[in-house]
């Protein structure tokens, strides 16, 4: 999700199936926020990041805001949520966390998939 004030492309998002049997991974940049809904028991999740993490730093996005248009394969009721994502502010209240600079990153965008 583009989350990057002035993007052309803010408030976008894509949404892809990542496993043991495709083998894909993704890249999100800077001003792009993430989530993930684990498919099966068990699953391990890892990151590769740029940076130590940084708890000041640190931001939520409500997963069920009906603005992010995510179509979640699960239910809400089926839905594991820590509570920091369960107390999340929506998508209105990331304005200005992030400002897009199309000189950092001209080849970053957020496309839909088809």
């Amino acid at each position: 999700m583009d989350v990057r004030t002035g993007s052309p492309t803010w408030g976008l998002h894509i949404a892809l199936e990542l496993s043991s049997d495709n083998g894909r991974q993704v890249f999100i940049p800077t001003g792009c926020a993430h989530g993930f809904c684990t498919l099966e028991p068990e699953t391990v999740v890892t990151y590769k990041v740029d940076a130590y993490y940084a708890p000041a730093a640190d931001r939520a996005l409500l997963w069920k805001d009906p603005a992010l248009g995510i179509v979640w394969p699960v239910t809400e009721a089926q839905a594991i949520v820590s509570d920091k994502g369960a107390a999340a502010p929506g998508l209105a209240a990331c304005r200005d966390i992030f400002h897009y600079a199309a000189k950092e990153h001209p080849h970053v965008v957020c496309h839909p998939l088809p």
